[in-house]
């Protein structure tokens, strides 16, 4: 094999040295090592390689220092590496810089090694290869070489060149790995401040709704109190101005509740109570509770009483569900309108549809429904009208989720009314084993939500 053929094997070994080096931070030691060992095999002798890495202020980052006896890592310099401390190659590797980035060659020892070297006698020039790094001057490789300048070849600084090159992309690997790292624990501590701050939002949330509860609740039983007066009638402005009172109460109460369940829901602090549900039954419960509201606003509310099975799920969380859904047709569907419930079996899952004869919904407004505080009015006529908070749907939409069930909407467009769609799993069925078998359980936490909720 030729002197060429060797140095070529030599660098592509090197190079696969580079590649199957899993420990990016100890790279550079192994390819040091590596190469001190490789170069003595092709013919090539040194006393020593040294790398002296440097900053964008030409300041010490980074060193290696290796010989045939010791490989001495920045941390445990000795005084055979401080005999070529970096002062003395920061001065020449500038000076390298400036005559066109090429490998110089000296046979002025002293002036970057120090006699105190052990092996100083047996130096007869020193290599020096400058390292770039995107235009800039990254570092110096030092080669302590047993001949004289006259004895190293064109070929030989070639290779110097090619090798500098691969640990220029070596000492690449490590800053990047370095800077991934600190990343890293960037975004860690980043992580850690979002989920410290995601619970004081959540203590706020729980506090605020405890400090609200007493105060709500007595406002809200006084003002029914006042409306129902026996023993003498109301002027009709008073009673006017109550009746608002009363409804902005029920507002209000209803916000924090809406708030308080995302809270739970966003915090992993719900528990599903499991059991097997017949929703036809359920929805005709909810009808007997929102019919009243219906016939007050001249809505015509129906459920359909076919027959499906029954399905498992959580009967107070899917009631929650009901009333959001209808609740929100009953807001947006005009005096004379019609909002009807109905039920079908369809694989696995019941499907449970609330179709009305409302306002509708745009083509362009489908991607925002379902999305926390994703309101489709803009004018602040009807956000008064409608007097949500935003956040039923995606309420809905988390609770049915919990129950491995999907929840959609389909609407023609405006003025030509909407229907609302959501499944849940028939019992006995592969759906309804997963449900049962990932349904978060209760808790301490839980239980204390659950008890305010229901104060409410």
């Amino acid at each position: 094999m030729s002197p060429k053929d060797i140095k070529q094997a030599v660098f592509l070994k090197l190079q696969q040295v580079v590649l199957d080096c899993e420990d990016n931070s100890l790279l550079m030691d192994v390819l040091f090592r590596e190469t001190f060992s490789e170069l003595g095999e092709t013919g090539i002798p040194y006393i020593f390689i040294s790398a002296i890495f440097l900053d964008l202020n030409l300041k010490l980052s980074k060193s290696s220092f290796y010989d045939k006896q010791t490989l001495i890592r920045p941390d445990e310099y000795n005084q055979q590496s401080e005999a070529i401390l970096p002062q003395h190659i920061i001065e020449d590797g500038v000076q390298v810089q400036l005559e066109g980035n090429k490998i110089v060659v000296s046979e002025d020892i002293k002036r970057f090694i120090d006699p105190i070297y052990k092996d100083f006698a047996l130096i007869k020039a020193v290599v020096l290869s400058p390292v770039f790094v995107s235009g800039h001057l990254a570092g110096v490789i030092v080669l302590a070489c047993p001949r004289l300048q006259a004895e190293i070849t064109e070929d030989e600084l070639a290779f110097l060149e090619v090798f500098t090159n691969l640990l220029a992309f070596t000492y690449r690997l490590q800053a990047t790995q370095k800077s991934l790292s600190a990343i890293t624990q960037e975004v860690y501590k980043m992580n850690a401040k979002l989920h410290y701050v995601d619970k004081l939002k959540d203590d706020f949330v729980s506090v605020a709704s405890h400090e609200l509860r007493t105060p709500m609740t007595a406002i809200k039983s006084f003002l029914w109190m006042a409306l129902n007066r026996q023993k003498e009638n109301l002027n009709p402005d008073l009673k006017r101005y109550l009746d608002r009172a009363y409804l902005s109460t029920e507002r209000l109460i209803s916000l924090v509740n809406d708030m308080l369940n995302i809270s739970r829901i966003e915090g992993g602090r719900i528990a599903l109570r499991l059991s097997d549900v017949d929703l036809v039954d359920l929805g005709l419960e909810v009808y007997e509770e929102l019919v009243p509201k219906a016939q007050e606003r001249g809505i015509k509310l129906t459920v359909s009483k076919g027959e499906v099975q029954k399905v498992l799920c959580d009967r107070d969380k899917v009631r929650e569900v009901f009333i959001n859904i209808v609740g929100n047709s009953l807001k947006f569907t005009e005096k004379g309108g019609t909002i009807g419930i109905n039920f079908k079996q369809e694989g696995d899952t019941v499907i449970t549809s609330i179709s009305d004869t409302g306002r509708g919904i745009a083509h362009e407004d489908m991607q925002r429904l379902f999305k926390k505080f994703g309101r489709l009015e803009n004018s602040y006529v009807a956000i008064a009208e409608s007097a949500g908070t935003g956040l039923g749907l995606f309420i809905t939409k988390s609770l049915i989720a919990l129950h491995k069930g999907r929840v959609w909407a389909e609407s023609p467009g405006l003025g030509k009314g909407s229907t609302f769609f959501f499944s849940l799993p028939i019992v006995g069925t592969e759906l309804a084993r997963q449900v049962e078998a990932n349904a978060p359980t209760e808790n301490a936490n839980t239980k204390e939500l659950e008890k305010t909720r229901l104060l409410m």
